[in-house]
């Protein structure tokens, strides 16, 4: 059951990351403008935004490294902070493509986990709000395993970045995954990307 979960995890993962490749971009004068009111700047003009993610999401990558993601991801340009935060800007058409391609990306995650020939046998139905912040996972009781919330992860990973796509502050983005029983509506328990978070940084 361990093997066929991670299996998944990493199957998904590589969907998400195939699906944002795109080699599309976009002209236009850039209006340097911004909101300082989010978590990523946003820029005012029209056709062009700024998204800036935070650093946790590039551990492990080089400058060039990044940069070519940038590239392949079809962003104008790409901009590397002392504190190892990126900033990307890329068209609003872009931005929504990228935005919807994450939404396809945790449908086809649901569909995998319920349906799918690995799928998990105590998951039952899975639902969650427009902006990813909240999951909610039914399952049967008697076959869930806390090895079963290791699909978490995807919820953590796919929600939270649609988060700072949707205008969210890289540092208030929080998804919350509620295991509930399915035949009495009990919540079993409640985990949240950012307790996963404190907990490994307390563990490192």
């Amino acid at each position: 059951m361990r093997r066929r979960i991670l299996v998944l995890f990493a199957v998904l993962m590589g969907m998400f990351f195939s699906g944002c490749q795109s080699s599309e971009t976009d002209t236009a004068n850039v209006d340097n403008s911004n909101d300082s009111q989010t978590g990523w700047e946003v820029d005012e003009g029209l056709l062009l935004t700024e998204i800036t993610f935070p650093a946790s999401l590039f551990e492990g990558m080089t400058e060039e490294e990044i940069k070519e993601v940038a590239k392949e991801n079809g962003y104008l340009s790409c901009d590397i902070a002392e504190d190892g935060s990126v900033t990307n800007v890329m068209t609003k058409s872009k931005q929504k493509e990228l935005a919807d391609g994450l939404k396809d990306s945790m449908e086809t995650m649901v569909e995998e986990l319920i349906n799918g020939k690995d799928k998990i046998e105590s998951f039952q139905k899975i639902e969650y709000d427009e902006n990813m912040t909240e999951f909610n996972v039914y399952v049967d009781r008697e076959k869930y395993s806390g090895w079963d919330s290791i699909a978490y992860m995807g919820f953590y990973y796919i929600g939270g970045i649609y988060q700072i796509f949707v205008g969210i502050p890289s540092e208030e983005t929080n998804v919350v995954v509620n295991t509930i029983d399915f035949q009495t509506n009990e919540i079993i328990e409640s985990n949240s990307s950012k307790k996963f978070s404190e907990e490994n940084s307390d563990a490192a």
